[in-house]
């Protein structure tokens, strides 16, 4: 048995975990320039809440990643 399969699982997941934070912080910069305009105005408003949801709550993704290094060095 590989003592080193869990360790090296975590890792992905958590490489994986900083990307998705680092695709996110320019997320709705992208909505708003090369998304928003190609939708039919009915799709405009979901699109507009996601742009909302995300710049109110852009410090998800730090705190996320402090919480998971404070985790990992834990484990």
């Amino acid at each position: 048995m590989n003592i080193a399969a869990p360790e090296a699982l975590f890792d992905r997941q958590l490489a994986l975990v900083h990307a998705v934070i680092a695709l996110r912080e320019g997320m709705a910069d992208h909505l708003r320039v090369r998304v928003l305009p190609h939708l039919d105005p009915a799709a405009r408003g979901t699109v507009r809440d996601t742009i909302a949801f995300l710049e109110d709550h852009n410090d998800v993704g730090i705190n996320l990643l402090c919480l998971i290094d404070i985790a990992r060095a834990e484990v």
